[in-house]
């Protein structure tokens, strides 16, 4: 069985995360209300992968291997938060 990879749409902090474009090694989400659709930016992110077997409350939640949206803490190394279209697609071309 294959590693799993990263959603395409996922809902956190409230707000409908949906993947516009993705290669192996980034990925770009617009971040928008679920229920109107508003904007709210856009999120450019470098795809990493669990090290180890992730568990919480000794269940398995995650493999080796399997794909993972950064942290909190990895925004400004890992995954940046950009207002607008066009300077998160610049930023995804750059990395």
């Amino acid at each position: 069985m294959g590693s799993k990879k990263l959603s395409v749409e996922f809902v956190k902090f409230g707000d409908r995360f949906r993947q516009l474009k993705r290669d192996d090694t980034k990925a770009l989400y617009v971040r928008e209300n679920p229920v109107s659709g508003k904007v709210y930016g856009y999120e450019v992110i470098k795809v990493s992968r669990h090290k180890e077997d992730s568990y919480i409350g000794g269940r398995k939640v995650a493999s080796a291997g399997d794909e993972r949206y950064p942290s909190t803490n990895e925004f400004g190394s890992s995954a940046w938060n950009i207002v607008s279209i066009e300077r998160a697609e610049s930023k995804y071309n750059s990395i």
